[in-house]
C-alpha cells in the first residue's frame, strides 16, 4: 500500500494538470471593444502599431542585458571559491603567531598573524569564515608563488563583502530578467491586442496616488466611460490629462497618449476592478 500512494499522487496530479489545460483551451476569452477610427483621428496612429512589437523586443534585449550581471556573479563566486581552493590544495603549511583579532559585533572578525614565507617574516590579516576565538599560534598556509597570501584550512580568507556584492549581482539580475520577460509578454500580447482593434480616440483623465498604482478615466465620443489601471512599466502617464487613443482588449490595454511635437506615447494598462464585476467578464 505504502508503495501505490505515490503512484497515486502522481495521478492525480496529472489529472489535475490535464483538466487545467482543457480549461484554459475552452475558456471563452474576453469580448474585445470593436475600435473603430473616429473623424478626424490622424491615420499616422495605424504606424504606432508595430512599435508595440518593437517595445517587446527591446525589453529582449534588456533581458540579454540582465544575464550580465548574473554571469559576473557566477564567475566572481567560482572565482573566489577556486582561488582559496587551490591554495589549500597546493599551499605550504607554517605555524603563525597570532598577533591581535578583531572581533566587531558585526561583520567578518580577523586576525593578524605572523608568519615566514619566501625566506622572510611577513605579517598578514586573516579573514575568519565564523566567529571563533583562536589560540597564541595558528596553522596557515602560504600560497608558494605569491608568500604575501594565506589563509587556515579552516579560513579561506575571503571577504563576505564581496562574497555578497557577487550574491547580490545575480539575485538583482535574475529581478531583472523576471520583469523583462513580464515585459516582453505584456508587450507582446498587447501589439496582438491592438492589431486586432486598432485605437479609438478619447479623453482622459489621470489620478496619481501615492502607494497606488495610477488609475485612467477614459471617456469616448459617444458618452462611454472606461476605467482603466495602469500596469508598472517605464512607460508612466503624464499628469496632466490628455488627448489620447485606447486599444487593445481583455486585460492587454494600450493608452497612447498625445504629446506635442513628440510621438505617442503608449502606456499599458488594464481594466480597473469595480464592486460586483464578475472575474474575467469582458469589456464590451
Amino acid at each position: 500500500m505504502a508503495r501505490r500512494i505515490p503512484r497515486v499522487l502522481i495521478a492525480a496530479a496529472l489529472a489535475i494538470a490535464a483538466g487545467l489545460r482543457v480549461a484554459l483551451k475552452t475558456r471563452t476569452s474576453p469580448k474585445p471593444i470593436e475600435f473603430s477610427p473616429e473623424p478626424g483621428s490622424r491615420p499616422e496612429l495605424a504606424a504606432e502599431i508595430p512599435r508595440l512589437r518593437v517595445l517587446a523586443w527591446r525589453a529582449v534585449a534588456v533581458a540579454v542585458l540582465w544575464l550580465l550581471p548574473i554571469s559576473g556573479g557566477a564567475l566572481g563566486l567560482n572565482r573566489l571559491s577556486a582561488t582559496a581552493q587551490h591554495l589549500l590544495d597546493t599551499g605550504t603549511k607554517v605555524t603563525a603567531t597570532v598577533m591581535s583579532a578583531a572581533q566587531p559585533p558585526k561583520g567578518q572578525w580577523s586576525i593578524v598573524v605572523r608568519y615566514e614565507g619566501g625566506g622572510v617574516e611577513r605579517t598578514a590579516t586573516v579573514l575568519l569564515s565564523d566567529k571563533r576565538k583562536v589560540g597564541p599560534q595558528i596553522t596557515v598556509l602560504v600560497d608558494p608563488a605569491d608568500p604575501g597570501h594565506v589563509r587556515t584550512p579552516e579560513d579561506d580568507n575571503v571577504d563576505d563583502n564581496l562574497r555578497a556584492l557577487f550574491i547580490g549581482a545575480m539575485i538583482a539580475g535574475a529581478v531583472g530578467v523576471a520583469c523583462s520577460a513580464m515585459a516582453v509578454r505584456g508587450w507582446s500580447r498587447r501589439y496582438a491586442a491592438v492589431m486586432r482593434t486598432g485605437w479609438r480616440s478619447a479623453s482622459v483623465a489621470v489620478h496619481k496616488a501615492p502607494r497606488t498604482s495610477t488609475t485612467i478615466t477614459a471617456c469616448f465620443p459617444e458618452g462611454e466611460t472606461l476605467q482603466l489601471r495602469e500596469t508598472p512599466s517605464t512607460h508612466n502617464s503624464p499628469r496632466k490629462p490628455r488627448h489620447a487613443w485606447i486599444g487593445g482588449h481583455g486585460t492587454a490595454i494600450v493608452v497612447l497618449y498625445g504629446r506635442d511635437d513628440k510621438r505617442p506615447l503608449p502606456v499599458p494598462a488594464r481594466p480597473a476592478k469595480q464592486p460586483g464585476r464578475a472575474k474575467g467578464a469582458g469589456l464590451g
